[in-house]
This record gives structure tokens, C-alpha cells and sequence, in this order.
């Protein structure tokens, strides 16, 4: 599928609601192939958040592939049953829960024989919350090398908890093979997504244009300023944010808060980050 025939396929995503203005309105994001970042501290609900883009991806039937080293996102083929998260439906205009076609594969071996393939409609999960650093530094090269050569058509790639194969973590070929796929993303037609803790944990070809940056809440005072020069806000803003809002900003419009809506699926496992 080429860069153009997905564009055609992409539906805006509701991801949420706009905090800005005297009415919450939908917050939806028209995506397009290239790379995304989902950017915040443990607590602020940033897997979450890049959990309501992949459900996104599967309400329109595309395929999508989740690289997991916590197993946080084990859970898309069960229906949520968590009261906190349910009770914020009606605020979102939310109907039920649902479920999704899911394939789970637990990865012990980052070496081990396995489908990294996603079928329309599905998600699949390589789920390897057992791995030590050096292992998730080797898996994510590996899986980054192969959607270089086979991405998932006009679909979603999550690698979560990206900072894992930073250097701060040991991390070597990982960060630099997620780099080689951040330049193939947009030409390829699929839409890459970056979860992390850090801006500077990505690596730097993620942060040239990225097609969308969600910033949650995050601390660390250098962190802070990077997050406002990249989104054009002020600092402030990004150190407003509670937790479960974000600053969406996409291509070159205005970032704008908004809050996430929470999941139709059941969070397996899931820290609060």
C-alpha cells in the first residue's frame, strides 16, 4: 500500500476531548504515515494514551503491531471491567466496552522463532515483560529491522517503553535500528509510534516533523523545556497537564490539551504510566 492509498484509508481518530474553550468539543487527530511520539512520566497516562490510538487503528480495520517489553498491553481481547476507567465513559460519550481481535505472543528469547504479522483488524502483541535490558535492546533492533522490510499496510507500529534501548539502559543497536525505521515510515505508508519517558531517549530522526507528539505530564526540568520547544508552548503547560491529559499537536498546527479518553479494552497488567 502506498503513502497515498493509506491516507485515503485513515479516518480521524477520537482520541479524546479538547480542554480548551468555554465547551469540551471531540479531539480527533487526521493522521498520516511517519512517526508519532507518545511522551510523559510513569503516572501520567501515557500508555493509555497510545493504547487509544491503536484502538483507533483497529476500529477502521487496520492492522496493527505492539512491541511490548512490560506486557501492559496484553489485554485488547478482553472487554474492560475497571470501574474508574468505566465510569468516565458517559463524559466521553463512550456506549460499552468491547474487545479485539488479538494475538499475543510471548517472547522469552528475543532470538526465538516468531509471526510478527498483524492481520486487518487485529492487534498483535510480542510481549516480553521477562526480558533483561540487553535482551529488549536485541528484540526491538530485530523487530525494527523487519517492519523495515515488512511493515504492517497502511497500519499502526507501537514500540513501548522505547527509552529501555536508550543508553541509559545499556541500549546499542536498538535505538539506532528504531531510527532507520522512524526515515522508512512515512515512504512506507504505515504510521510508526514512540512511547516513552523521555524526549531525548528517542532516537533524532523521530524528531525531525514528527506526524503527531502527545505530550503528557513529565517533571524533569530540561525535559520540560525540550517538551515546549518541540510542541512551540510555553514550558508551563506542559508542567499544567494533570494526569490523563496531553498537548496534541499534529504536523505544523497548534498544540492543543486535551483529555484522553480511557480504553474500550482491559489494560493487562497495567502500570500506571
Amino acid at each position: 500500500m502506498s503513502p497515498e492509498s493509506a491516507r485515503r484509508t485513515w479516518a480521524p481518530l477520537r482520541l479524546g476531548l479538547t480542554q480548551e474553550g468555554p465547551r469540551p468539543a471531540a479531539a480527533t487527530l487526521a493522521p498520516r504515515p511517519g512517526v508519532g511520539i507518545v511522551m510523559g512520566a510513569t503516572g501520567s497516562g501515557k500508555s493509555l494514551a497510545a493504547m487509544a490510538v491503536a484502538e483507533e487503528f483497529l476500529l477502521q480495520g487496520l492492522p496493527v503491531v505492539a512491541v511490548d517489553p512490560t506486557g501492559q498491553w496484553r489485554g485488547f481481547g478482553k472487554r474492560l471491567k475497571r470501574r474508574d476507567l468505566r465510569g468516565l465513559y458517559r463524559k466521553f460519550g463512550m456506549k460499552r466496552p468491547q474487545r479485539f481481535p488479538a494475538r499475543v505472543v510471548p517472547v522469552e528469547d528475543p532470538d526465538q522463532e516468531m509471526d510478527m504479522g498483524a492481520a486487518p483488524g487485529s492487534i498483535t502483541v510480542l510481549s516480553g515483560p521477562g526480558l533483561r535490558p540487553g535482551e529488549v535492546d536485541r528484540l526491538v533492533a530485530r523487530l525494527a529491522d523487519h517492519y523495515q522490510r515488512a511493515p504492517p499496510p497502511g497500519g499502526l507500529v507501537v514500540f513501548e517503553e522505547v527509552h529501555r534501548v536508550s543508553p541509559r539502559y545499556g541500549g546499542e543497536r536498538g535505538l539506532e535500528a528504531l531510527g532507520r525505521l522512524a526515515r522508512e515510515a512515512e515512504t512506507r505508508g504505515f504510521l510508526l509510534l514512540l512511547v516513552s519517558q523521555l524526549i531525548s531517549d528517542l532516537p533524532p530522526e523521530a524528531l525531525r516533523s514528527p506526524a503527531l507528539h502527545l505530550q503528557m505530564y513529565v517533571k524533569v526540568p530540561e525535559e520540560v523545556e525540550r517538551a515546549g520547544r518541540l510542541l512551540g508552548v510555553p514550558s508551563r503547560l506542559v508542567t499544567g497537564l494533570a494526569p490523563g491529559e496531553g498537548l496534541l499537536k499534529t504536523g505544523t498546527a497548534s498544540a492543543v490539551r486535551i483529555a484522553v479518553r480511557p480504553p474500550f479494552h482491559e489494560p493487562h497488567g497495567e502500570r500506571k504510566g
